[in-house]
């Protein structure tokens, strides 16, 4: 149910975290043999097999203490890139506490690398200090799936190399759910999350999002994502008249596997249908998703969503000014919201003396809900608020501040002023 809230609305930040839903996991093993320390190891990761691979996560051999690991991969192998960073792309930091040198520590990715088959990709991992423990020699290890090809022990930041050096490691994987576009690639999910349905770019039928009421709270969410293994740029994100960013924008570019949320507002201020385009451009190779481009439909209803309605309340005899007097009732009303609204909550409510004579020449005033006898201060009322700084000439704008409350649909709620002289 929608509800609107008559004071500011904050929207969160949604922060998206791929997970995937795989059906089987592998995992292959170098060696835990340390010999040498370095602050890193290069080694390469081929998708031998006929299906592409997710690295999830890796076991290190790490000296003891907590440490910052940069995990950069490249297309293609390590070889010759040793001393190269424009070669590369920084996947992650990951911050881990060593189990012991000679023990495997886990070193978890929060998205995985994603291999396509037959793929050949180079792995570099190091810390800024000579945390690694590793092999001397050159070795390959196999699966079915994988083949690690190692490799160097290394320097930070690409600093000098010594070779031939075996990475001390354990490399978790799955199958990839889908085939891995070996280039960058641009999808756009009708949602918040891998869940939703994925939106085809320059599709024949535009995305309709059904019947809004005038002027209802509408915030679409879409999920933007690079399931290719090259890095992606994004460019210029066009939204219709109708649609306005909220959040966080769009970042410039997108790591393999990574996400960002978009959430775009819609204007539902007046009734009517509202069609436009929405279009992203990219340096996704694929000319038919280079803008990405879908049309949406939205029909806005004249029914209102926030509809508040102040009504007369009880007719109260005339009010003769006595010094002393007190709590004496000057003014009742009700508050009503039609069925066909969302329920309404309020933090406040304005009277004008001007147009009320009973209130002029008042020293306080009292506010209440009026549960009891309608009209008559009794116990069955709630008092909301007093106020005793009043327009000395009865005229002008005075304002309660109350508790929150929320008024539902068809569920009228009636209020009693009552007067101190």
């Amino acid at each position: 149910m929608h509800q609107l809230r008559l004071k500011r609305l904050l929207l969160p930040v949604l922060l998206f975290t791929y997970t995937p839903a795989l059906a089987q996991s592998f995992s292959l093993t170098t060696t835990f043999t340390p010999e040498i320390r370095a602050e890193g190891n290069m080694f390469d990761v081929t998708a031998i097999g006929d299906e592409s691979i997710l690295i999830e996560r890796f076991d290190i051999s790490v000296f003891p203490g907590t440490h910052n690991v940069r995990v950069y991969y490249k297309e293609g192998s390590y070889v010759g890139s040793e001393s190269t960073p424009t070669d590369w792309t920084l996947h992650e930091t990951v911050t881990v506490t060593s189990a012991g040198f000679t023990n495997r520590t886990p070193l978890v990715l929060a998205r995985p690398i994603g291999i396509p088959a037959g793929r050949i990709y180079g792995i570099y991992m190091f810390t800024d200090t000579d945390s690694f423990v590793y092999t001397r020699g050159a070795n390959t290890f196999q699966d079915a799936n994988i083949r690690i090809d190692l490799g160097t022990g290394n320097r930070p930041n690409f600093g000098p190399v010594f070779n031939p050096r075996t990475w001390n490691g354990t490399i978790y994987y799955s199958f990839a759910p889908d085939i891995i576009n070996p280039n960058q690639d641009v999808q756009i999910r009708n949602g918040d999350s891998t869940d939703a349905d994925s939106i085809t770019s320059n599709g024949l039928v535009p995305l309709s999002y059904g019947t809004y009421k005038r002027n209802e709270t509408v915030v679409l969410d879409y999920l933007v994502r690079n399931p290719g293994a090259l890095t992606l740029e994004l460019g210029e994100l066009n939204l219709p008249p109708f649609m306005s960013v909220v959040g966080d924008a769009l970042p410039e570019r997108l790591g393999s596997f990574e996400g960002a949320l978009l959430s775009v507002a819609v204007d539902t201020s007046a009734a009517g249908t509202l069609e436009g385009q929405v279009s992203l451009t990219s340096d996704d190779p694929d000319a038919n998703e280079n803008p990405f481009v879908f049309d949406v439909i939205i029909t806005v209803s004249d029914d209102p969503a926030n509809a508040l309605y102040v009504l007369s309340g009880i007719d109260l005899p005339d009010v003769t000014v006595t010094e002393g007097q007190q709590n004496v009732p000057v003014y009742s009303f009700k508050l009503s919201v039609p069925a066909s609204s969302a329920p309404v909550t309020i933090n406040a409510l304005n009277l004008n003396t001007s147009d009320l004579s009973a209130l002029r020449d008042l020293t306080a005033l009292q506010l209440y809900i009026d549960g009891g006898t309608r009209g008559e201060l009794d116990r069955n009322d709630v008092p909301l608020a007093t106020l005793t700084d009043l327009p000395t000439n009865g005229d002008g704008i005075i304002s309660f501040t109350i508790p929150e409350r929320t008024l539902l649909p068809d569920v009228p709620m009636w209020f009693l002023v009552v007067g101190d002289f």
